[in-house]
């Protein structure tokens, strides 16, 4: 039985990537989605008759000539906030081919309203695979060591991992017996971001306590590769079912991008150190983030001293955060590689926590 037909067509990438993933993760087998962000690309694929079960399309993208195509249902995402009546919400889309629906309402309860219920919705590629998101408010927290430890914990449980590193600047080998960065072959495959980029890159990907993509021989940006190409890499990843938990590393790189993947993963660990600068430091980055899912956010304080002072204990700067899981500092000689990560007694803990 053939999959039904998904069309999203937004030209604005910054909301378009939280809404592919979050439908991705939903979907997962369940659908084919097609994600058109580039008008040139838009009229090319409609140059031809299509046949569709469901669209989602921007005003900006929208024109009469749509109705040529045999579409079932097309959802036109508006600014206009009257534009959907969240108390016929249900109604409204069995009866029309055309709804007009706000696009800023929040992400869940959108897709609540577009997937329709014999899709099977309600069962998420979370239950699958876990994109587990690993942020920091500033430089030097530890969050590469947390990340790439947390998947050596995980690989220990037998889970298959994946470690994924979008950064601007990509040091992460330091951890690694194979320190050989990303072949150029593979730079230029990022630099294309095709849609089916998981597939053209699983021969890049490398092994080593986990699976992990290597780092850039060079700045992302000089190379010309976009973080959307990452962010394609761990949906194609997530929708293949090959592993059980994808760790994306992201540290203290706030872009919008970024900021859509926190929005579509499945679990955030915030990464922080115990000093008062610090305590400040995560403050505003909350202030920048939607962290109000207690279950989807987890707090750690890394390179922990307990004979030192604690600002989440004692000081007003912390303004009650708690710490989840505390990770003890410990000597260079544990940091020398990814399977002495996996012998942190606190990485352990926050593993066994995710699992």
């Amino acid at each position: 039985m053939s999959k039904p037909v998904l069309v999203i067509a937004i030209e604005d990438e910054n909301y378009l990537l939280p809404l592919e993933l979050g439908l991705a993760e939903r979907l997962f087998e369940t659908a084919q989605i097609e994600v058109i962000s580039d008008r040139a690309y838009f009229e090319e694929f409609f140059a031809v008759p299509r046949s569709i079960d469901l669209m989602i399309v921007d005003e900006s993208f929208y024109v009469p000539e749509l109705s040529r195509h045999n579409i079932k249902k097309t959802f036109l995402l508006s600014e206009d906030a009257d534009a959907w009546d969240e108390d016929e919400g249900q109604s409204k889309p069995e009866s029309q081919p055309v709804v007009h629906i706000f696009k800023y309402l929040d992400l869940q309860v959108l897709m609540n309203c577009i997937i329709p219920a014999q899709w099977g919705g309600t069962k998420t590629q979370r239950d699958r695979t876990q994109v587990i998101v690993v942020i920091s408010a500033q430089g030097g927290a530890g969050c590469t060591t947390v990340a790439l430890g947390l998947g050596a914990c995980l690989k220990q449980s037998l889970k298959r991992t994946l470690y994924i590193n979008p950064r601007t600047y990509q040091s992460f080998s330091f951890y690694l017996e194979n320190k050989t960065a990303l072949s150029m072959q593979g730079c230029a495959k990022m630099r294309m971001s095709r849609a089916e980029i998981y597939a053209d890159m699983k021969s890049e990907l490398q092994q080593e306590g986990i699976v992990y993509l290597p780092a850039l021989p060079s700045a992302r940006h000089a190379l010309a590769i976009e973080e959307n190409a990452y962010i394609r890499l761990i949906r194609g990843a997530q929708q293949s079912g090959e592993y059980d938990a994808i760790i994306v590393d992201v540290g203290n790189e706030l872009t919008a991008g970024m900021i859509a993947l926190l929005d579509a993963a499945t679990k955030v660990l915030v990464v922080t150190n115990q000093d008062r600068s610090a305590a400040f430091k995560l403050q505003v980055l909350l202030h920048n983030i939607r962290c109000s899912d207690k279950e989807k956010f987890h707090f750690v304080c890394s390179r922990y001293d307990a004979a030192s002072d604690n600002a989440y204990v004692t000081d007003p700067l912390a303004n009650g955060i708690k710490m989840d899981e505390y990770i003890e500092k410990v000597c260079p000689e544990q940091l020398g590689s990814v399977r002495a990560l996996a012998k942190i007694e606190g990485l352990q803990r926050v593993a066994y926590t995710l699992m």
